[in-house]
């Protein structure tokens, strides 16, 4: 899968230690050919749309933890369909930074 997508971050800060932030991005998604015995996929592509939700908290100076929520519009692999693919990712993550 080869995708461009081009969009708005933002980021705001509710306290000293808590962040809200967002995303909304729309690009494009091109799949390559595939072939899986008898089934053709890809070589096709189509728009497709982006968005995001985290919170993040700065428990110590150097230390970073947040959580996010990812939502994604991808076009399908299958050509000739007008389907769309919906992906909803959920994460955490924790940095350190020196």
């Amino acid at each position: 899968r080869h995708s461009a997508y081009a969009g708005v971050y933002g980021s705001y800060p509710l306290s000293s230690r808590f962040r809200v932030g967002g995303k909304f991005l729309s690009g494009y998604t091109y799949y390559p050919e595939r072939k899986i015995d008898d089934y053709r996929l890809g070589d096709t592509g189509n728009i497709g749309f982006a968005t995001g939700l985290s919170v993040s908290f700065k428990a110590h100076p150097n230390y970073h933890m947040s959580s996010f929520v990812d939502y994604d519009l991808l076009p399908s692999c299958v050509p000739g369909t007008h389907r769309y693919l919906h992906s909803l990712t959920l994460g955490f993550e924790a940095r350190i930074a020196f």
